[in-house]
């Protein structure tokens, strides 16, 4: 309604949209935008009758109101109902002396009372890594940073409000809910185990460097660092949930309600375990999703935001930048050279690589279309392609990080063959490396441009006149056109061997010719030298002769990621002074102890 005249105390004169104007009790109506206006607040009344009002009608826990208490303070009344205990808490609210705003801890100061209810009332996110990105629409933060969380519809970007850098768009996998479980320091979320290894040894971490990650059907690991006498080892505890999901144990003596609880009472004493928890262990930033909130739809780019800094590498048909977004962001550009594809083909090539999302694929950010060159920005692996990188390292790799490498494109591929996405130029060429963890470099698969999505048959035939890398490609491909994730396979079969040869070219004394010839014969590469046998074997089931003989990268990933588990339990049962507790049929040891030797 419209106020006419509020000069009478006890009753307001109001035009009514629909009813027209009369008077109205002022004790009914409240002033639009102030405190009387809100649901929650019940002015000058009683403590105990604020109580009855929050107990009332078996309102549930957490039903609030705020009242009005005397020196411009408020109090904040709360039901806090714990198994049928009724239960009321007060909260004073009182102002700052400047009246620049309110709190109930001075932690936490507001500019209103209602900005102090909303954050209160709102779920609320932490920040667990820094993000500073200082775009238009997007919200920077620091890592521990507490957010009210606005909105969550977006499956890689929510909407916050940060109380001293108002609100925006934050990607979802820089924050995690308050008072959950992807709100601690030692949760590492669904990684793999041998990344897991990686990250409690990494940095050289004392011995009790631990972290958390998730299981298949509601289980998880404990990995803990168990370095001793500069030997270094890995010790893996199932943490398994109770039938009822009603907690969690490791070992049935000590059965605990969270797996939060859990952890805090292990970091007090080992309690059976090879030692006591010590430190987390410390967890790589993601990628960001998108540049930003706003090219995660709309990633068609002005070109004019991009700074070319450094020129990477030349390749047959584009040439690879360093180049920065909007001066602030790292990303590589990818110049494609005038009259390569049209901008029909392009869009459709591009199409495919955004829609991947996956931590060993890199992710493409955005396009410029719009005249040529074509540019395709994606994220940036600081130490350029596997093969120079292989080159450059002359042998100095351990078989522990070749192995490592092999099992995280494999996860990659693995990836794309879920989704039925043929690769057709796997090679060491098209896989990028980042930073080094524990030694180890992190790579990811690169280079989608000739990426296809597989029809019913599973087979995607190349145009006539299409020209294959003959060494990478697979018998059935070279010869046909015939590409299918199999033929994927062959060419990871190439990659390995680029890998343990430290980037020598395959087949190295024949020319393209010979080696369809010589493959036609049954001729296949001799294993290189340091290569385990067992690996060797492998590469020979990605070159069989028949597609469908060869193994799924599936198959091969769990090869690589599980190669350097022993024979001996690589989950190990907790145990004092030697003695493994009994733990009847609920036994932690189906898989068993990890010590850090090649089969």
């Amino acid at each position: 309604m419209i106020l006419l005249n509020d000069s009478n105390p006890d009753w307001w004169y109001v035009r009514h949209l629909k009813n027209g104007e009369g008077f109205v009790p002022k004790n009914f109506v409240s002033k639009m935008e102030s405190l009387e206006s809100e649901e929650w607040y019940a002015g000058e009344i009683q403590r105990s009758t604020a109580e009855d009002l929050v107990l009332a009608a078996e309102m549930p826990r957490g039903t609030f109101l705020v009242r009005k208490r005397e020196g411009g303070e408020y109090a904040l009344t709360i039901n806090d109902l714990k198994y049928d205990s009724l239960d009321v808490k007060h909260y004073k609210i009182r102002p700052l002396d400047n009246a620049s705003g309110f709190y109930i801890t001075t932690h936490k100061v507001f500019p209103t009372v209602r900005d102090l209810i909303l954050y209160y009332s709102k779920p609320k996110v932490i920040a667990i890594y820094e993000y500073q990105n200082h775009v238009k629409g997007d919200i920077c933060f620091d890592k521990g940073d507490v957010m009210i969380l606005l909105n969550d519809s977006n499956p890689d970007w929510w909407y916050v409000r940060h109380l001293k850098n108002g609100e925006g768009y934050a990607p979802k996998n820089f924050l995690a809910k308050m008072e959950s479980l992807e709100s601690e320091e030692w949760y590492a979320g669904k990684i793999q185990r041998s990344t897991a290894e990686k990250l409690v040894l990494a940095g050289k971490m004392p011995r009790g460097t631990f972290l958390v990650r998730k299981r298949e059907g509601g289980e998880y690991a404990l990995t803990i660092n168990d370095l001793k006498d500069d030997s270094l080892d890995v010790k893996h505890y199932k943490i398994r949930p109770l039938d009822n999901a009603s907690g969690f144990y490791i070992t049935t003596r000590k059965v605990f309600p969270t797996v939060r609880d859990l952890i805090f009472y292990y970091s007090k004493e080992p309690g059976g375990l090879c030692c006591r928890l010590t430190y987390p262990a410390q967890k790589i930033a993601p990628v960001r999703p998108d540049l930003s909130y706003d090219t995660a739809k709309n990633w068609e780019i002005p070109r004019e935001e991009l700074q070319l800094v450094k020129r990477l590498g030349d390749g047959n048909f584009a040439t690879v930048y360093l180049g920065r977004w909007r001066g602030v962001i790292e990303v590589a550009v990818k110049m494609l050279k005038p009259g390569t594809m049209s901008v029909e083909a392009f869009l459709e090539e591009a199409q495919i690589m955004k829609q991947c999302n996956h931590p060993k694929l890199v992710r493409l950010y955005a396009v410029c279309t719009v005249g040529e060159p074509y540019y395709i920005i994606t994220e940036f692996m600081r130490n350029g392609s596997l093969l120079h990188y292989l080159r450059n390292l002359n042998n100095r790799l351990s078989i522990h990080a070749l192995v490592d490498t092999c099992a995280q494109v494999a996860s990659g591929m693995m990836y794309l063959e879920s989704r039925k996405l043929v690769h057709r130029d796997l090679a060491a060429r098209n896989v990028l490396v980042g930073d080094k963890i524990s030694g180890v470099p992190e790579v990811k698969v690169a280079d989608f441009g000739l990426a296809r999505k597989l029809m019913d048959e599973n087979i995607y035939e190349a145009q006539l006149g299409a020209k294959f890398p003959i060494k990478w490609t697979a018998p059935e491909a070279a010869q046909y056109g015939n590409f299918t994730v199999k033929s994927d396979v062959w060419s990871y079969g190439i990659l390995l061997n680029e890998i343990f040869t430290f980037g020598t070219v395959p087949y190295p004394t024949m020319h393209n010719k010979e080696v369809i010839a010589h493959l036609e014969e049954g001729y296949r590469m001799p294993c290189p030298k340091g290569c385990p046998e067992a690996i060797y074997l492998e590469m020979l089931k990605c070159w069989d002769r028949n597609p469908d003989k060869r193994p799924t990268f599936e198959y091969l990933f769990t090869f690589f990621d599980d190669f350097f588990i022993s024979s001996q339990p690589n989950y190990v049962p907790p145990s004092v002074d030697g003695v493994p507790f009994e733990v009847h049929s609920m036994d932690t040891t189906d898989e068993g102890s990890s010590n850090r030797m090649p089969k």
